[in-house]
């Protein structure tokens, strides 16, 4: 399954993240840390109504930064990334298909199903671990999260 629930360490560091961005207006719309040791990488991803640029993404790095080094979770050298979801945003968390119902994604499977690895539609629905998605010919194929590879938005042009 390509939804890895969060380590207690990595929990602690969602919070700091999670009070920088209430702090500053933004949604912590994600946060993955990358690696141990000598290359390490804390990648956190923000958003907000209207979405965020450049300066938005350094006044979140610098506070953020900050607020790490104060409480010392990191033992070790880090490399703080900072970057919007874009349009074509990952799918990772469970708030992420509620959160984009209605819109399009590319869904690739961890196991060929009905020929296919691939597949694309709309998301329908979404609960408890189930996606619905409405296709082009407008069926519906519902999935568990389990059986997800990998999945992203696609833009709409």
């Amino acid at each position: 399954m390509f939804f890895k629930a969060m380590s207690s360490f990595e929990k602690k560091i969602n919070a700091l993240a999670e009070e920088v961005g209430e702090n500053l207006g933004y949604e912590v719309d994600d946060l993955e840390i990358l690696g141990r040791g000598r290359r390490t990488i804390v990648r956190v991803t923000i958003d907000m109504e209207g979405g965020v640029g450049l300066e938005d993404c350094a006044a979140f790095s610098r506070d953020f930064s900050a607020l790490m080094d104060v409480e010392d979770l990191m033992k070790e050298r880090y490399t703080l990334e900072v970057s919007s979801p874009g349009l074509d945003r990952a799918l990772r968390r469970p708030r992420h298909w509620l959160k984009n119902i209605g819109k399009p994604v590319r869904v690739v499977l961890l196991d060929t199903y009905d020929g296919r690895d691939v597949i694309t539609g709309k998301i329908e629905a979404f609960e408890g671990d189930r996606v619905t998605l409405l296709l082009e010919d407008q069926t519906r194929e519902e999935l568990s999260l389990d059986e997800i590879k990998r999945a992203r938005l696609e833009v709409e042009l």
